[in-house]
């Protein structure tokens, strides 16, 4: 066990991470992150990542398992997960082609057991991610006009989970989430050929916040001295959040030879304009069979109401989004003493989604396979995490971007035996 002046300290750097990662601007190149909310964020950790992003079924005493609260209460040990993750992407628009690079802190969760059948959690995980860069040129009158749209920004949960078993197979748990964030879109029109002509340039500034729940429920049984299958299921109804925006409309002329700009005139500013937005509940149900400590394989179904999304009384018309993940692990041995790689997890997935964008008469849907590595650190339950997933969102038919991206992830678990009561001093 931990001493206490390291409890202390790890508790210091906890605290630091989180102001960091509930602050912190997440990063995406997507220009399909600046429809709604933004583009929506994975709802589990880099274990997942590595099978497909399959999660309803995981259930571990050393691991946390954020998209299902039920997990929690199969927690025995204190448990601390962090992760970040790099990329690269590819968007290809016709014969154009150009790459982006995007990293960033993606999560931090704790969990403890409270009994021997109860858990809670607490945590920050992204919900979604705005950032994109667009110009598009066309023609004013006689003129030449470059249309530049920008946006910034994301929103980000934190949760307190529990979760409890109610029978010797049964679990429930709950999820509290606020919700919170900010979201920047600029659209500017720069005239090409004609200094003379004022530039104009509108600012959306929205902040989001709000409290959902999200209930879950797991199947566990233990069918003989090597098998094992949970099956579960995640849901939460539609949440409605409240908004605060300020609109700002201003002229400006570029100057040449600073390479900046020079604001003129504010045509119009509103402050604080309230709204609300509602954010779509979901349904996630999955399973996870274990054949003999060596193989597991699972499989995960979402669907996700965006028919339901409004953002401040504007229905942009999105569409129902499913989900279907499915992976494998394969431990050659959990119990070998002399070959390290003999206890390495390995780590297959594939993953489908039909998002809820349909533009230019296409959907914008996304494919990736996946892999990763389970690296124990020894003499202890704690493990590195690797994961990277291979994909493409997007298609270049009817003058869409199709995008082609590779991201890696990295996660850390930590694992103690906090909030023991000593026998002796």
């Amino acid at each position: 066990m931990l001493n206490i002046a390291k409890k202390i300290g790890l508790l210091v750097f906890i605290t630091g991470f989180a102001v960091s990662t509930a602050t912190a601007q997440s990063t995406t190149s997507s220009p399909y992150s600046r429809f709604g909310i933004g583009q929506p964020q994975k709802d589990y950790f880099v274990q997942s990542v590595g099978m497909g992003g399959i999660s309803q079924g995981f259930r571990n005493f050393a691991s946390i398992n954020f998209a299902n609260p039920a997990s929690f209460s199969a927690i025995k040990l204190t448990s601390i997960d962090a992760g970040l993750f790099g990329g690269f992407t590819n968007l290809a628009k016709g014969t154009n082609a150009e790459g982006s690079y995007d990293y960033s802190i993606s999560h931090l969760a704790l969990a403890f057991p409270v009994s021997e059948k109860s858990g809670v959690s607490v945590g920050i995980v992204p919900l979604s991610n705005t950032g994109y860069q667009v110009i598009n040129f066309g023609m004013v009158g006689n003129q030449d006009v470059a249309f530049l749209s920008t946006g910034e920004g994301g929103l980000s949960q934190f949760y307190l989970g529990a979760g409890y078993t109610i029978a010797e197979n049964l679990s429930i748990g709950a999820n509290l989430i606020y919700v919170f964030g900010n979201i920047k879109q600029r659209l500017a029109a720069e005239y090409l050929n004609d200094p003379e002509t004022l530039n104009s340039r509108t600012t959306n500034n929205s902040n989001l916040g709000g409290l959902n729940i999200k209930l879950g429920i797991q199947y566990h049984k233990v069918l003989n001295e090597k098998d094992y299958l949970v099956i579960g299921y995640t849901g939460s109804a539609n949440a409605k959040m409240d908004t605060r925006s300020d609109f700002l409309i201003e002229r400006y002329e570029k100057n040449f030879l600073t390479d900046g700009e020079n604001v003129l005139d504010t045509v119009e500013f509103r402050e604080r304009q309230m709204g609300s937005a509602t954010i779509p509940g979901s349904h996630t149900i999955g399973f996870l069979y274990q054949k003999d400590t060596k193989l597991t394989v699972g499989l995960d179904v979402n669907f996700t109401n965006w028919s339901a999304f409004k953002l401040n009384n504007n229905d942009p018309g999105f569409k129902n989004s499913i989900r279907v993940g499915a992976g494998l692990q394969y431990t050659p041995d959990v119990f070998a003493v002399t070959n390290y790689f003999n206890i390495v997890d390995y780590r297959l997935g594939i993953n489908y989604n039909k998002s809820y964008l349909e533009l230019n008469n296409k959907s914008i849907n996304q494919v990736a396979v996946t892999g990763g590595l389970g690296l124990p650190i020894l003499r202890s339950a704690s493990k590195i995490n690797l994961g990277l997933e291979l994909g493409q969102r997007g298609t270049k038919q009817n003058n869409l971007v199709r995008e082609r991206f590779a991201v890696f992830h990295l996660g850390v678990t930590f694992n103690d035996r906090w909030f023991v009561k000593r026998l002796f001093d």
